[in-house]
C-alpha cells in the first residue's frame, strides 16, 4: 500500500514518477570530457553477476560487502537504445522488462576498485533529486 501511495503522490507532479533520465551521464566520456554527439540509452539494466551470494538469515549486510575482494565484477550494465523512446512506462510490467532486457547491449561492468568500507547504517545524509520529465 505504501508504494502505491507514494506513486500516486509523485504522479501528481509527473507522469513518469519512477524515471530518472540518464542523458547527463552520456554527456561525458570516462575521462570527463564533454561530448558533442550524445547518444543516451532509454533504459539501463544492472544485471547482477552470478556467484555473489549472501546469507538469507538476519544479519548486518555491511559484513557481506566487506567480504567482497577488490577487482570483483558486481554487475553487468546493459543499455536499451532509442528504439523504445516513446514507450509509456506507466504500462511497464515484469514481462516488458524481460522483453526489453533481451534487446539490450552490454556496455560496461561495475567492478570494485578497492575493498568495501562499512559506514553508518541508514540514509541520514543521502539525497536523490528527482527530475521532471517534459
Amino acid at each position: 500500500m505504501g508504494q502505491k501511495l507514494v506513486h500516486q503522490l509523485f504522479r501528481r507532479v509527473s507522469g513518469y514518477p519512477e524515471e530518472l533520465e540518464v542523458n547527463d551521464f552520456a554527456k561525458y566520456s570516462s575521462q570527463g570530457a564533454c561530448l558533442k554527439d550524445v547518444v543516451s540509452p532509454r533504459q539501463l539494466f544492472f544485471v547482477p553477476v552470478p556467484g555473489i551470494r549472501f546469507s538469507p538469515n538476519g544479519h548486518d549486510v555491511r559484513d557481506d560487502f566487506t567480504s567482497i575482494p577488490e577487482g570483483t565484477t558486481l554487475y553487468q550494465l546493459h543499455a536499451l537504445v532509442g528504439r523504445h523512446a516513446g514507450f509509456d512506462y506507466t504500462n511497464y510490467t515484469p514481462e516488458t522488462a524481460i522483453a526489453f532486457r533481451k534487446e539490450t547491449e552490454h556496455v560496461a561492468d561495475i567492478v570494485t576498485t578497492s575493498r568495501f568500507i562499512a559506514s553508518e547504517f541508514g540514509d541520514d545524509g543521502i539525497f536523490f533529486r528527482h527530475q521532471l520529465r517534459p
